[in-house]
């Protein structure tokens, strides 16, 4: 999917804005009941730059800041919402 936001279509287009939001970890109510544990908890915290569950509302926030007229600046960009892993 990052391809489609680079590519010569893209960068020629006036009036289009082509932005990727690529998502971290995003846990979801039925990873958090069946999968999470307290070890996985932790290595995501200790793999990440801020310190909490990076959720689906955050993610959400991103993807509406590119699609209103406060990302109007932002083309041809990814924008990544993973809680600054490394």
């Amino acid at each position: 999917m990052i391809a489609p936001s680079s590519s010569p279509e893209a960068q020629m287009a006036s009036a289009v804005r082509v932005n990727t939001v690529l998502p971290g970890w995003v846990p979801t109510e039925r990873q958090l009941t069946k999968w999470w544990s307290s070890e996985g908890e932790a290595g995501t915290m200790r793999d990440q730059a801020l310190k909490h569950r990076i959720m689906s509302d955050e993610f959400a926030q991103m993807v509406l800041f590119v699609a209103a007229d406060d990302g109007a600046a932002c083309t041809a960009q990814q924008f990544i919402v993973d809680g600054g892993s490394f």
